[in-house]
């Protein structure tokens, strides 16, 4: 099988559907841990942000990236703005025992 980093091609825009229905406006966009880029919307990155930067070849849903700029007031709106959905998908996720908290 494939890696999803191969399929998805980098800073490539993704939908996310949940029973066939649109959940995030504007998608998420697809970014590695040296994206040297700032976004103030929805990003799924490959590895993970916590203090030090781990490549551990698991995908995560970040509000913005790099993390330093989550209190930014772009990002806080776009929060707000995806608030009903991701709670729906958090929900969803969380009903199969794949949320990790």
């Amino acid at each position: 099988m494939e890696p999803l980093r191969e399929k998805i091609p980098l800073l490539a825009g993704i939908d996310f559907y949940l029973g066939g229905e649109f959940l995030f406006s504007g998608g998420a966009t697809h970014v590695g841990l040296i994206c040297s880029q700032v976004f103030d919307n929805l990003v799924l990155c490959c590895g993970k942000i916590d203090g030090e930067v781990v490549d551990d070849g698991h995908y995560y849903l970040y509000d913005c990236y790099p993390l330093q700029f989550i209190d930014t007031d772009a990002v806080k709106a776009n929060r707000e703005k995806n608030a009903t959905q991701w709670e729906t998908f958090t929900k969803y996720l969380e009903s199969k025992g794949k949320l990790k908290k």
